[in-house]
């Protein structure tokens, strides 16, 4: 199971950028994740707002906003990953 990441995360994680050193948040695209789930017969994952992510808040002293799927409105809708070599 995989969970799509995009935004400052991906600039701390990939090792080429590697002078970024932290972000405020993790954006993620909720209904890929959800999708996959699905696919395989889960229950729906929790959401960013769900116990989970608050209770690693709490812990960890991130904001309520830490883990969000705000984009999930914005990005369009791709049931797979599609890679094009860059021209």
């Amino acid at each position: 199971m995989c969970l799509v990441v995009h935004g400052g995360v991906v600039m701390v994680l990939h090792p080429l950028f590697s002078h970024y050193e932290s972000t405020q948040d993790v954006e993620y695209t909720h209904r890929s994740f959800e999708f996959a789930y699905r696919a395989l017969g889960f229950p729906p994952p929790m959401r960013s707002n769900d116990a989970g992510p608050a209770e690693a808040a709490r812990k960890f002293g991130l904001g309520a906003d830490w883990m969000n799927d705000y984009a999930d409105m914005a990005l369009p809708w791709e049931l797979e990953c599609v890679i094009t070599p860059t021209l």
